[in-house]
């Protein structure tokens, strides 16, 4: 008797251990739907709006992110954006350290975000370093799950 109950303990903790843990609500593909920069009490970019994007994708995995897609500022400037490096998520708050970056002066910079997902939608807002929210100069930028 002993030693089937101790069969079965051991073969519970074993499909314990192999079961594969949830990702979390972050992890996958999302597209861009909405973008707006201010700086300097200054509308610089938005979309939709005056500038648009032949579409921008952003990805995370269980540590590492990256995003890709071209932006057109008024019409003007079409230009590719991309990055990847990694993140960390507690909470709402959330870092993402670039490692690489289609605007150079961001590599190796770590940006601080408030991250809301709400249904199939992740909402991320910058912050400063003090993590406040600066409403002179922020950017939001909205997207939805593939």
């Amino acid at each position: 008797m002993k030693t089937n109950l101790t069969y079965c303990l051991l073969i519970a903790v074993i499909l314990g251990g192999c079961t594969q843990q949830k990702p979390a609500k972050i992890e996958g593909a999302w597209k861009l739907v909405y973008n707006k920069t201010v700086y300097d009490d200054t509308l610089y970019y938005s979309f939709p709006g005056k500038d648009t994007t032949e579409g921008q994708i952003k990805m995370w995995t269980k540590d590492h992110v990256s995003f890709t897609g071209k932006i057109i500022w008024e019409d003007k400037y079409p230009g590719d954006n991309f990055g990847a490096g990694s993140y960390k998520l507690i909470g709402n708050q959330y870092e993402e350290t670039f490692l690489y970056c289609s605007y150079k002066p961001f590599i190796g910079q770590t940006l601080k975000l408030k991250l809301e997902i709400k249904n199939d939608t992740l909402i991320q807002t910058t912050l400063e370093n003090d993590g406040k929210f600066n409403k002179s100069s922020y950017m939001i930028e909205k997207y939805v799950k593939f």
